[in-house]
């Protein structure tokens, strides 16, 4: 606009310096068409200062980024980089060790022994006798005497009475005798099965006793 302006003022400024031109050829002087070419300098100056024009130049568009040019692709943003997979759950612990087998019941106390009625020659008898711990029992009826030391008599059928005698302990040892052995081997087994362990009978009875050389009491 500017340019058009100055344009316009220096047309203007040959006219009437053209028309001075003339005017002075014609009238012989040329003050008036000086004075009119300076005025029309002058009101071009002020209406179009220096630099006027340059400041009013409108700017080239700014450069865009490389990436905003017109008719340029614009490329993808890459995706935000996906965070790792989580780690796996952990191995559950393996299922504890099932309890030990409990401990076999403990064998029961082994049964005693079955009893079983026992045997001593007149020897032995004669021998352990000064230290003897059983008890000594005359069972044969009716009396016919007694080994030195027997402690009672009593009728070998009465199984009772040799019991009471004895007393509950069927550890209780206990020697019982006849005159030859079949009464006492009937006294010592029912003694036997009533739960006594300890019971024996003198081998050949109080006649193998005498065959032996050792005394007895008669009364």
């Amino acid at each position: 606009m500017c340019s058009v302006r100055l344009g316009m003022a220096v047309a203007t400024l040959g006219l009437f310096t053209a028309c001075g031109e003339e005017a002075g050829e014609s009238a012989g002087t040329a003050p008036q068409g000086v004075d009119a070419r300076q005025e029309a300098v002058r009101d071009a100056e002020v209406e179009a200062p220096l630099g006027q024009d340059a400041a009013h130049e409108p700017e080239p568009d700014a450069a865009l980024p490389p990436d905003l040019d017109a008719g340029a692709p614009v490329p993808p943003t890459p995706d935000a980089a996906l965070p790792p997979d989580p780690a796996p759950d952990a191995a559950p612990p393996p299922d504890p060790a099932p309890d030990a087998a409990p401990p076999p019941d403990p064998a029961p106390d082994a049964a005693p022994a079955p009893a079983s009625l026992g045997a001593m020659s007149p020897a032995a008898l004669f021998e352990a006798l000064p230290t003897r711990d059983f008890r000594l029992i005359n069972v044969h009826i009716p009396y016919a005497g007694e080994i030195p030391g027997t402690d009672v008599h009593i009728e070998y059928t009465d199984t009772a009475a040799l019991m009471a005698d004895l007393g509950p302990d069927r550890d209780r040892p206990a020697m019982v005798y006849c005159l030859t052995d079949h009464m006492a081997l009937i006294a010592g087994a029912a003694l036997v099965a009533e739960g006594y362990r300890r019971i024996i009978y003198l081998e050949g009875g109080m006649r193998a006793w005498v065959a032996a050389g050792y005394p007895l009491d008669r009364e």
